[in-house]
């Protein structure tokens, strides 16, 4: 082989070599294209996910009462982990904005997400050290992907994505999304994130009404939560604060003469002490009750799970608007906590138990107790909602004396019979609390002394089944139509469940309060609620009760129905509840050996009911004179009322009438009557005028006139 031939045979091999090594570079340049283009689009793909209108954060819920005389009020807030509250950008003032660009990011207007000079300054001042300590290169639009990732490794990885993450969010959004974003994200210390929350903390107030200083003071904290934070270091804040509001003078977005008020004033801080405010709180039974209204609701709506739900209410930054008027509420607790008012009652060694809701006539829900004692934890048993038992005769208006009223089986002064309906085991059933029965009796003083076999007696005419119907389909009670527990049928379609209120699985307060609405408004249904509206943390309505009321009587019926149980309390076992003047319709309930004891009545303005007795039912003596139920209801709603004018039941003209009636014969009083009552009645079921009276007083000054001539002296004849 030649030399020539050699060198050919070594170029040829050196181009063998480069053409290979040339290949292979492609190859790999592609796959690291490919790669980082696979990297690129991951990040990208990743933070679609960030959405500045929807981040997946957490927020603050807030919950609202209400009252006839104040808009709705904050009374109770809160979180997990972080407290939250998201703000739109037209309420956070300008000079907040200002502060965090003008100590954060001064180019923040105009760069792209990403201040490259300032990145190379930061990686730069790494290795060379031409600062003193780290310098920050992120941006604003950085700090916010950072706040909302959580991914704060210091790596370059880290870096790059946060980098490509910057540029891909702001060419989605504004500047003023950003901002708004940033600002409703950031910590500022004590488990408060964003400038709503940091605000309330620091200085008591909305964001909205932040000052210079105030916005200064806010955003200085940022960068060093605990170090800044004005509780613990005021002087750190204020050489901060100081420092934030020069450089906001330096680029004119503060005048002169601002910038100087600003330092010299002293900072308004709130009072340290409210950092516990929302600590280890315990919510009043009310606000319990709506938590759980509104887990049920979402659930119900949307079909969220109840860990789902439950974690929407917590986190989700809502809006609950309640019904609850604070005054009532704690009117309610105040009273329920005396506990003299049960002392003389005995029957176990465990507590006696009381529960009571108030409501308005429309089935808003105004307070609400779920037993005595102080309350030691949230979402506890609340005996108001969650606790279910016998109504006994409190049960009977609605079951029985309403509908037979409705279906003209009776009028307000009708006779009715008090009589045993039957024998059982060689006893008279029904019993009378009263010991006796009255064979023939006026409907007022049936219900006066809350006749059982009245009740059962006019049941069985309806037919249990119908008043079953009527009850379920109009109240939606817990009531039972067929179940079957070790062989055996129970129903609640039977005369003593429904005559009685011998329910197989009871009611609860706040249930049976609701169906005593009908006789205050004209016969209208509305379900109990304690919350008009739920709204999210970006101002949309999740949950509205707007439900139209159900018309389940006629007025006619309503009115009969409310002065026959004005009635009870004026003249009957409801005494106790009277109140000054007032117009209150209501009935007592007590069930087989006192286990329980009810009262459930109301005024033109509220409806309030309450149950006493044992969680472990157990029967309880010495409830006469002093009936707890009667007594603690009038306890209250005297307070209640002491402020609210005095006003009388409605009725309607066209449909009802009042007319005197003979308390002997239930008919029409006629001028021959002697014994006369007022009585309310459905014109089309008006009894006929009393004839038995007539008759009686002829049939007496017949009598009186006889006697008269037997007893005349004899005359004597001339002499």
């Amino acid at each position: 082989m030649t030399a020539s031939t050699e060198k050919k045979t070594f170029k040829q091999q050196l181009l063998n070599v480069i053409a290979v090594m040339f290949c292979m570079g492609v190859i790999v340049c592609c796959i690291i294209s490919v790669l980082l283009t696979i990297f690129i689009a991951t990040i990208i793909k990743e933070q679609k996910n960030i959405n500045v209108s929807n981040m997946n954060l957490n927020f603050t819920t807030i919950i609202y009462a209400n009252n006839a005389q104040a808009a709705p009020y904050e009374v109770c807030r809160f979180h997990n982990a972080e407290n939250r509250i998201w703000v739109s950008i037209d309420d956070i003032p300008e000079y907040v904005g200002n502060a965090a660009i003008a100590i954060e990011d001064q180019r923040f207007m105009h760069h792209n997400g990403v201040d490259f000079k300032r990145t190379l300054v930061a990686f730069l001042n790494e290795f060379l050290h031409i600062f003193g300590g780290r310098q920050g290169g992120s941006t604003i639009t950085q700090q916010l992907i950072k706040n909302v990732t959580g991914d704060k490794r210091k790596n370059a990885l880290r870096k790059i994505k946060e980098i490509i993450s910057a540029l891909y969010l702001e060419k989605k959004n504004t500047k003023q999304e950003i901002l708004e974003a940033y600002l409703n994200v950031v910590y500022f210390g004590h488990n408060t994130n964003g400038i709503e929350a940091a605000a309330n903390l620091y200085f008591n107030k909305p964001a909205k009404d932040l000052t210079l200083q105030e916005s200064a003071s806010i955003i200085a904290i940022t960068k060093y939560p605990v170090k800044y934070d004005p509780f613990l270091h005021p002087e750190n804040n204020k050489g901060r604060r100081e420092q934030i509001l020069k450089k906001m003078l330096d680029f004119e977005f503060i005048t002169k003469e601002e910038y100087e008020k600003a330092v010299s004033e002293e900072l308004p801080l709130a009072d340290g002490n409210h950092l516990k405010r929302n600590s280890n709180v315990i919510n009043n039974y009310f606000v319990d009750y709506v938590i759980n209204n509104v887990i049920n609701d979402l659930m119900k709506q949307y079909g969220f799970t109840r860990q789902y739900a439950t974690k929407q209410v917590y986190n989700g930054g809502y809006r609950i608007y309640t019904t609850m008027d604070e005054s009532v509420q704690m009117i309610m607790e105040n009273k329920i906590s005396d506990h003299s008012i049960f002392s003389h009652v005995r029957g176990s060694n465990k507590p006696l138990q009381a529960a009571m809701v108030v409501m308005e006539p429309n089935g808003a829900i105004k307070g609400m107790v779920g037993g005595t004692g102080e309350k030691k934890a949230n979402r506890c048993l609340n005996r108001a909602a969650d606790t279910y038992r016998q109504p006994g005769s409190a049960f009977k208006p609605i079951a029985v004396y309403t509908l037979a009223i409705e279906k003209n089986l009776l009028n307000y002064s009708s006779l009715v019979c008090d009589k045993p309906f039957a024998t059982i085991n060689g006893n008279p059933w029904p019993h009378n609390a009263y010991d006796a029965y009255w064979n023939n009796i006026l409907l007022p003083r049936a219900l006066e002394q809350s006749s059982n076999a009245v009740a059962v007696d006019i049941c069985n005419k309806l037919g249990p089944e119908k008043c079953f119907n009527f009850v379920k389909d109009n109240f939606g009670l817990n009531l039972t139509d067929k179940m079957v527990i070790d062989g055996k049928i129970y129903t609640d379609k039977n005369l003593a469940s429904m005559g009685l209120g011998a329910l197989t699985k009871g009611v609860s307060v706040v249930d049976l309060t609701g169906a005593f609405q009908i006789f205050a408004n004209g016969g209208n249904f509305n379900k109990p609620y304690a919350y008009t509206k739920v709204i999210d943390s970006k101002g949309h309505v999740v949950l509205e009760n707007n439900a139209v009321p159900i018309h389940v009587i006629s007025s006619g019926t309503a009115s009969s129905m409310n002065y026959l149980l004005q009635d009870v309390v004026d003249n009957g076992t409801g005494r106790a509840a009277k109140l000054n003047g007032r117009q209150v319709y209501g009935k007592t309930g007590t069930t087989s050996y006192d286990k329980d004891v009810w009262f459930i009545g109301g005024t033109t303005h509220y409806i309030g009911g309450i149950w006493v007795g044992y969680d472990i039912p157990k029967p309880m003596q010495g409830l006469w004179p002093h009936y707890p139920p009667t007594n603690l209801w009038h306890n209250v709603m005297l307070e209640i009322h002491k402020k609210i004018p005095v006003t009388e039941f409605e009725i309607d003209k066209s449909s009802t009438k009042k007319c005197a009636f003979c308390t002997n014969s239930g008919m029409l009083a006629t001028p021959h009557c002697k014994n006369q009552q007022i009585g309310v009645y459905k014109i089309e079921n008006t009894p006929q005028p009393c004839t038995a009276c007539e008759k009686a007083n002829s049939l007496e000054q017949q009598a009186a006139a006889t006697a008269t001539q037997n007893t005349a002296p004899t005359q004597q004849p001339p002499q």
